[in-house]
This record gives structure tokens, C-alpha cells and sequence, in this order.
């Protein structure tokens, strides 16, 4: 499983690392603090979860999604 975690906090980024390892799931956990990167790699990689802010530096949580 591929998990995907964009926000531009860095603290809020390593806490949800953190307790996203903690998990007794089989997890790739992959961080970005923008949305632009996390599209970019979600483009050429299977992700099964997001979990991103509504409000990016450089876009929506919402358009990320798209």
C-alpha cells in the first residue's frame, strides 16, 4: 500500500510519518509539502491513499485530487 501525505507544515508531515509507521499495515508512506510534486509523482506511481491539506502553498487538497 502507498500512502500519500502533502503539507506544507513539516512538523504535521513527520507526526503523521510517524503514526502512519505505527500501523501493523504493510506501508510505503510518501511526503510532500507541495501539490505540485505529489501530482507529479502520483502521475507515474500507484497511490492508494492521500491525505493532503485543503489548503496547499500551491493548490487545493481538492485539485490535487483531481
Amino acid at each position: 500500500m502507498i500512502v500519500m501525505v502533502v503539507d506544507d507544515d513539516k512538523v504535521a508531515l513527520q507526526k503523521n510519518a510517524e503514526t502512519l509507521s505505527k500501523r501493523r499495515v504493510a506501508a510505503v508512506t510518501v511526503l510532500y509539502r507541495t501539490g505540485r510534486k505529489a501530482a507529479e509523482y502520483a502521475a507515474s506511481n500507484p497511490v492508494d491513499m492521500v491525505f493532503a491539506r485543503a489548503r496547499l502553498p500551491d493548490m487545493s487538497g481538492e485539485e490535487l485530487l483531481e
